[in-house]
């Protein structure tokens, strides 16, 4: 990969964005609930569910929005759907900013940051699968490190802002979800080829990929096949598991 320097330039850019899509991921999914709870519970005096009601909500409509998102990326292509989504996660993060005590606003913002960070991380892990083929599991390893890293600095770094700036924190993320957004419109193709390169920098297609001449798998295929199911059911156990435990 090292001796191609045009797609080490890319993969770079690309690993520095799954980095922050996973950091932002696990900080708008489930940590920044640590800041946002005692600060409404101080300023405004809501009760805890009051606070964590559409977040959770949210959850639940995250498990169908998944398959959702998952699809329309394999169709529509993967940037298609990202970008629109950072953009509309960055307008939920102002909506909590700007909500105050108006409920309706904050728990509309709520919902939405939780719902709309599902296709930051479907969008990381694809643009991984869809550049690296040999690299591919050293390239996840590197991206998801940015969940536990805002588990380690973005709490602290949230809670130093909020006694300061209070929600206005969430206008700043805000801003740097767009500045992400552009640096992907920007920066970053679906997939190798359209910039004239093949995964991993080979100077060839991969035998994995010239080999697949077949039909792209339908959703009603994916859902017929027990393998898939394995995965989704396994999946879903390891994300409860580490979401109860972050919680």
């Amino acid at each position: 990969m090292g001796q191609n320097k045009k797609f080490l330039k890319e993969a770079l850019i690309l690993i520095f964005l799954g980095l922050f899509f996973m950091f932002f991921y696990s900080g708008l999914q489930n940590d920044h609930i640590n800041v946002l709870t005692p600060y409404l519970q101080g300023a405004y005096e809501w009760p805890d569910l009051k606070i964590t009601n559409p977040i959770t909500i949210a959850s639940y409509f995250a498990i169908l929005l998944y398959l959702v998102v998952g699809a329309a990326m394999v169709r529509f292509g993967v940037r298609a759907i990202l970008i629109p989504s950072i953009f509309l996660l960055a307008l939920a993060c102002v909506g909590i900013s700007i909500a105050g005590e108006n409920y309706l606003i904050y728990a509309l913002s709520a919902f939405s940051v939780r719902a709309l960070v599902v296709p930051m991380q479907l969008g990381a892990f694809m643009l991984c699968a869809n550049w690296f083929i040999k690299y591919r599991g050293r390239v996840l390893g590197i991206i998801t490190a940015g969940s536990p890293v805002f588990s380690m600095v973005g709490i602290a770094a949230m809670t130093a802002l909020t006694s300061t700036m209070g929600l206005g924190v969430y206008a700043l993320i805000a801003g740097v979800l767009l500045i992400l957004a552009i640096i992907t419109a920007v920066g970053v193709k679906d997939t190798p080829e359209a910039m004239g390169l093949f995964p991993d920098g080979a100077d060839h297609t991969p035998v994995s990929e010239a080999d697949d001449a077949g039909e792209p798998i339908t959703v009603r295929q994916l859902f017929g096949e027990v393998r898939a199911w394995q995965l989704i059911v396994s999946y879903g156990i390891m994300q409860f598991v580490i979401v109860a435990m972050m919680a």
